[in-house]
């Protein structure tokens, strides 16, 4: 039983000496594509702030949450609400099923490194599932 505990304090050692650096994605090359249904729609800017619990939280329209990235502000995710202190960075949506062949479908946000999973406003049922640019616009919002 000494030995475990011996290792565990260890391994707590090594983990707190060991630093960790959020950055950008290192990976290979990109696996996402803008598809032609977006139809040349701008990336999403609205926002909102979510005030609840003593949490003052900023939510983005394009999937992702607690950060600015058109000002560069960073971090937007305060508690108490009304301190400065920041205890998150950012966050995003996931969101994934499997369609009627078993298909799995995911819209995943990443920083907005890779291109956009979310796009603002109602699809079209044609089954096309396609949008325009005007309707975006007009849904870039709370």
């Amino acid at each position: 039983m000494k030995n475990i505990y011996r290792f565990l304090m260890v391994l707590l050692g090594f983990s707190i000496l060991i630093p960790v650096h959020a950055r950008e994605y290192q990976g290979g090359k990109s696996t996402t594509h803008v598809k032609s249904t977006a139809a040349g729609c701008l990336q999403s800017t609205g926002f909102q702030f979510l005030d609840l619990n003593n949490v003052r939280a900023r939510i983005n329209t394009g999937g992702d949450m607690w950060w600015d990235l058109q000002a560069g502000i960073g971090s937007q995710y305060y508690i108490p609400a009304a301190g400065t202190a920041t205890s998150l960075f950012a966050g995003a949506l996931w969101i994934g099923g499997l369609d009627v062949n078993q298909q799995l479908k995911l819209a995943a946000q990443k920083f907005r490194q890779q291109g956009l999973d979310y796009w603002t406003g109602p699809l079209t049922i044609d089954g096309t599932a396609s949008i325009d640019k005007e309707v975006c616009a007009e849904y870039d919002k709370f």
